[in-house]
């Protein structure tokens, strides 16, 4: 399954007279997802939330128990684990911010081509708990790896721009 898109659970009862409880764990994370119930076909969405207890791939584990009861008495379980994927919406953003290095900007009303350069900030958003592990960022035309820097002086004119992508370390970007 994919955390977030419903699954179907199918119970195979072995006496009409007996009930069981289903729940479900990942990681730190868990629910009950069926109490005492009689269904033998249950609908069940692993919360997406659960992305956070994997970090750095892209499934988690969910171990689903259930257990069998004869009126209030246990008379059993069963455990199942299934992996989940997280799903590619679970990805990391940013936001750049540009400002002047050198203060033309205010003087001239612009940026000057060969006198100016970017002040830049990238700042990233993570997705369910996955650290940011690299940044890549283009502006005047040359590669940074920096999360903040100040480009050279501006080698051109017209409509330049900022670029930047950041990865986090389920090696998704944005």
């Amino acid at each position: 399954g994919t955390l977030g898109t419903a699954q179907t659970l199918t119970v195979t009862r072995q006496s009409t007279s007996f009930t069981h409880t289903i729940t479900a764990t990942c990681g730190s994370a868990s629910t009950t997802i069926a109490n005492k119930s009689t269904s033998t076909s249950i609908s069940f969405t692993p919360p997406i939330a659960w992305a956070s207890q994997n970090t750095t791939g892209t499934s988690v584990s969910v171990t689903y128990t259930i257990t069998t009861y004869s009126g209030s008495t246990s008379v059993g379980s069963n455990t199942y684990t299934k992996t989940c994927a997280i799903p590619s919406s679970v990805n990391p953003s940013c936001t750049v911010s540009v400002s002047d290095a050198t203060g033309y900007l205010n003087t001239y009303g612009g940026y000057l081509k060969g006198l100016s350069k970017f002040k830049v900030v990238v700042t990233p958003t993570t997705s369910y708990g996955s650290a940011i592990a690299s940044y890549s960022t283009v502006a005047n035309n040359v590669a940074y790896t920096a999360s903040s820097f100040t480009t050279g002086v501006l080698s051109s004119s017209g409509t330049l721009t900022v670029k930047s992508t950041v990865t986090d370390r389920r090696g998704r970007s944005g």
